[in-house]
């Protein structure tokens, strides 16, 4: 049977009964899984239609971290997962954030994000939003946190009003219209 643990002789302990080798850890396939270009090379699935020209997708090619949360996601649903990694990225752009200063901001003044968050979703019903669309930002975000070991202790409560953005019209209205 092969070993998956590797020695250095070149390398000495302080084992106080004498030198000792220090051994590393090298899994069954051989590759160490921190290469990026083995990360990237998961996105050839040729079942799965990776929107390769979204405006997102830079976020897949440039961030390790990001291209793992959505290979992470997409073990469950392929589909959730590309509609979580749009709405992340569009949050961010609303935000006007970094993928690199929203997680460093998360996990630096996680208080802070959470007041944050609450301000943005204020700002959303305000502007009509309905719930479960606001709810997907959360869900998108919650995700990614998740994914990088912070978790959201605030529960961001929502209004049960009608949104102005989408209503259907009355027969008032259609009047009007005709």
């Amino acid at each position: 049977m092969k070993s998956f643990w590797s020695g250095n002789p070149n390398v000495e302990g302080s084992n106080p009964s004498g030198p000792t080798t220090i051994k590393q850890y090298r899994p069954p396939n051989g590759n160490s899984g921190s290469d990026f270009t083995e990360a990237m090379s998961l996105f050839s699935d040729p079942n799965i239609a990776w929107p390769k020209q979204a405006r997102w997708w830079n976020y897949v090619e440039e961030n390790e971290t990001f291209a793992l949360w959505l290979l992470n996601a997409a073990a469950g649903s392929h589909t959730t997962a590309i509609e979580q990694a749009r709405v992340l990225a569009r949050f961010l752009d609303i935000m006007n954030w970094s993928l690199d200063d929203f997680t460093r901001l998360a996990k630096d003044d996680k208080r802070g994000l959470e007041r944050r968050l609450e301000i943005f979703a204020r700002g959303l019903e305000s502007q009509g939003y309905k719930r479960a669309t606001i709810n997907n930002y959360f869900k998108a975000i919650r995700s990614w946190l998740r994914y990088n070991d912070v978790e959201l202790t605030r529960r961001i409560k929502l209004s049960k009003t009608e949104s102005r953005r989408e209503m259907v019209p009355s027969q008032d209205d259609v009047a009007l219209i005709l």
